[in-house]
């Protein structure tokens, strides 16, 4: 996104309000290998993992097997 390359298997991250970005995040492997514990190799190619991501009306909040990756405040 945003023309920049990723590393392979990174999750990128990004919210909208009224039609106003709330920025990008690039999630690198070893940021969630090590929020989720996950085995040297093991990545969100070649595992099972749970996306989800809950909208409230002042905030966003993404996580990965239950656990909170990233929670953005809108006007942030």
């Amino acid at each position: 996104m945003n023309g920049n390359p990723a590393p392979q298997n990174s999750i990128w991250l990004n919210s909208y309000k009224n039609g106003i970005s709330g920025g990008e995040t690039l999630v690198k492997p070893a940021d969630y290998q090590s929020l989720l514990g996950l085995a040297p190799g093991e990545t969100a190619e070649n595992t099972f993992i749970t996306y989800g991501f809950n909208w409230q009306p002042d905030y966003v909040m993404w996580s990965l097997n239950g656990k909170a990756l990233q929670k953005r405040l809108y006007g942030q």
